[in-house]
This record gives C-alpha cells, sequence and structure tokens, in this order.
C-alpha cells in the first residue's frame, strides 16, 4: 500500500559555498577544511552531538596515525583532531610521538590514544564554533533536489519541519552515503556487522570502559545474526541486543559494574557507501596511484601503507563528493578506511577539493587538479 504526499513549498533557510552533511569526525574534518580556505560552510548532524561514533558512540579510541613500524603517515586535521580529543580530558600521547622518538621505540608504541567522548564532543563544538562555521544540530538528511549531474538543494526536518539548504558543493559524511544514493550514484551495502555493546562502568574503585563486542574472530557461520545498518528493524534490534549485552556483561563481571555511560547510536561498523570508478582494496597496499592524497596505515597490524586515491570520493555527480567510511572501498578496506584518522583525513581532502572547485569555477569535482590539492 502506498499513499502519495501533498506537494508543498519549503522554505530555504541558507545558501552557502559547502554544505556539509553529517557531523561526524570526517564532517567536522571537511567543514574545518573548506572554512580554512575562506569558504562559507555550514554543517548539518542528525544527532545533538559532534563526533558520530567516537563521541555519541564511544568508540573512544584514537586509531594510529602511524604504519607501526615507526614511520607517521597522517598529519594536517587528523593529527590536530587527536590532540583535541585530549585537551579537555585524560588520554596521553605515547611520549615517543611527543619528542624525537627513535624509529624502534616509535614501532613498539603506535601513535594512538584513548579520549573521553564528552571531552572530544566539546572540543569539536568549539572547533566549528571558532571557525565561524554555521552547525544546524537535531536535523535529519531527507533527499537531495538535483538536475541531470547536479544538486540543487537538500531537504532536511526537525523540529521546525521540512526545509532546504542550497549549495555550491555538497559533502556526504553521513557514514551511510545517503546524500549520495539519494543522488542516484552506485552504491554497494554491507550487511555483516556483528553486536558491540561498548559501554563505560564504575566498580567502586575504577572507572572503565570496557570493550564488549562479537569477535571478528569468529567465523560467520557461528555468529547469531548479523545486522545491516540501513534497515530499520535491523538496526532497531541491533540497538536492542547491544544494550543487553552491556547490562549483562556488567551483571555477570566478578567484580558488579554500575553502568555510568552508553551508546547513544548504534555501534555498526560498516553500512552503504559509495561504489566509485574505483574501488580501493586490502590488496592495494604499498601500490602507487597516480591520484592518491594521502597515506594511511592499517589499525589492526603493523606495516600495510594505503595511499587515497582521490577517485574513491568522487561519482558522476559534479558537485557531491564523500568523506568517511562511505568512500568507494571493497568491503576488505572497508574496515580500514572506517577509522577516525582515516575518516579525518577524508574530510580535510574532501573539504579542500570543495573550496578549489569553488574557487577556479571547476564545472565538476572529478576535474580536480591532483598536484594542487596536494
Amino acid at each position: 500500500m502506498n499513499i502519495v504526499e501533498s506537494s508543498r513549498e519549503l522554505p530555504v533557510k541558507g545558501a552557502y559555498d559547502v554544505l556539509v552533511i553529517g557531523g561526524g569526525v570526517a564532517g567536522v574534518s571537511a567543514a574545518l577544511a573548506s572554512a580554512r580556505q575562506g569558504m562559507k560552510v555550514c554543517l548539518v548532524e542528525k544527532e545533538y552531538m559532534l563526533g558520530g561514533l567516537a563521541t555519541a558512540g564511544i568508540i573512544a579510541i584514537y586509531l594510529p596515525l602511524c604504519d607501526g613500524k615507526g614511520q607517521q603517515l597522517i598529519s594536517g586535521i587528523s593529527e590536530e583532531l587527536l590532540k583535541e580529543s585530549i585537551k579537555y580530558g585524560s588520554g596521553k600521547i605515547p611520549d615517543c610521538w611527543c619528542t624525537d622518538g627513535d624509529l624502534q621505540e616509535r614501532s613498539q608504541n603506535r601513535y594512538k590514544l584513548r579520549f573521553d567522548p564528552p571531552a572530544f564532543a566539546y572540543a569539536l563544538d568549539r572547533i566549528i564554533v571558532d571557525n565561524d562555521i554555521d552547525l544546524i544540530l537535531g536535523t535529519s538528511f531527507s533527499k537531495v533536489v538535483a538536475e541531470e549531474n547536479e544538486i540543487t538543494y537538500c531537504i532536511f526536518e526537525n523540529r521546525e519541519g521540512r526545509f532546504a539548504l542550497q549549495a555550491k558543493m555538497y559533502v556526504d559524511a553521513t557514514g551511510d552515503a545517503m546524500v549520495a544514493y539519494d543522488a542516484g550514484e552506485a552504491t554497494t551495502e554491507y550487511k555483516k556487522n556483528r553486536l558491540a555493546g561498548w559501554y563505560y562502568s564504575y566498580d567502586g574503585e575504577e572507572y572503565k570502559l570496557n570493550i564488549v563486542q562479537e569477535s571478528l574472530k569468529i567465523p560467520e557461520e557461528q555468529v547469531s545474526h548479523l545486522y545491516g545498518g540501513i534497515e530499520n528493524r535491523d538496526v532497531t534490534e541491533f540497538c536492542l541486543e547491544s544494550r543487553k549485552m552491556a547490562v549483562k556483561h556488567a551483571m555477570e563481571s566478578e567484580k558488579k559494574r554500575i553502568i555510568t555511560q552508553i551508546a547513544s547510536i548504534p555501534q555498526i561498523r560498516m553500512t552503504r557507501r559509495l561504489k566509485g570508478k574505483f574501488e580501493l582494496s586490502e590488496t592495494d597496499d604499498h601500490k602507487a596511484f597516480d591520484d592518491s592524497v594521502g597515506y594511511f596505515g592499517d589499525w589492526r597490524k603493523a606495516g600495510p601503507v594505503f595511499g587515497l586515491p582521490y577517485s574513491t570520493l568522487v561519482g558522476k555527480t559534479n558537485n557531491l563528493i564523500i568523506a568517511g567510511r562511505c568512500i568507494s572501498a571493497e568491503e576488505s578496506a572497508g574496515d580500514i578506511v572506517r577509522a577516525i584518522p582515516v575518516c579525518a583525513l577524508s574530510g580535510e581532502v574532501a573539504g579542500t577539493a570543495s573550496a578549489l572547485k569553488i574557487k577556479h569555477h571547476m564545472e565538476a569535482i572529478q576535474q580536480m587538479d591532483i598536484s594542487e590539492l596536494r
């Protein structure tokens, strides 16, 4: 059964150079990069907190900026946010990465840290406000209005109702490729997420982060249920079961733990992503690409080094670029590019490319001068 929704006029509540949809780490990085290039930027986030899985999802580990063999691969905004993540809370950069630590010492201590999610969320607030970025929280993306291969408006909805925003460039940092999907880009969906119920607790002596999840080492056929991240019933069940998992773990611990914080968004690793002309693969370790715009390692093991091809961030839409975990990557690489440092890297690239397209009056984001972007 279907109904026909009545047509209606919607107010256009703002016009910008760059509109970033999604306020996770990738979206914050994209907005910041564009603003620093002199663009008028708006950042829209569906939750009431910036940071996505890092903050609302309490995945409080800033994964490595290095290759695990002592070489730093990522700096820029990604490194800036790593430092900001501990500015108002606990967490410590390994000593060897604060000084001129030697290669051997750095190879034994990766450039990563743990942070406090509320403190990181506040740090992200300050960054956005201090850079004069127009921030709209509690607002969900609804659909695009497009002509041929050009987005003209994005429609949103919040407590005030439905409205549109206009921009010259759009950045999809939703984590679910929502804008790309609605714009008609080719996408692919991951439906093999395992249950996760990370939570913070206090047992009378220690306040700690409990990393509770179904191990990735267990064969898929032995996992009770694998989850997608788009179909609502699947996501609802994931949320219910993850909280059940957290409470069960706390109650059955040798020393009873009082749960002090749980995630307010589902801790789902991967959902839907762009399927571009090129999809990054785990087999692309140490491969050179003509359009690489950054490098990153594998948070799971030492050694691999991947280039970030610009072609993984763009599709066919002339004024749309993708950032974060929904860039074009095969399933094997999806688990690598979803890490916080890589999301921040792709966000910085997307925000900078958006600004350059506008400055140079390019017809399409695909026409980017890669050497200038680098």
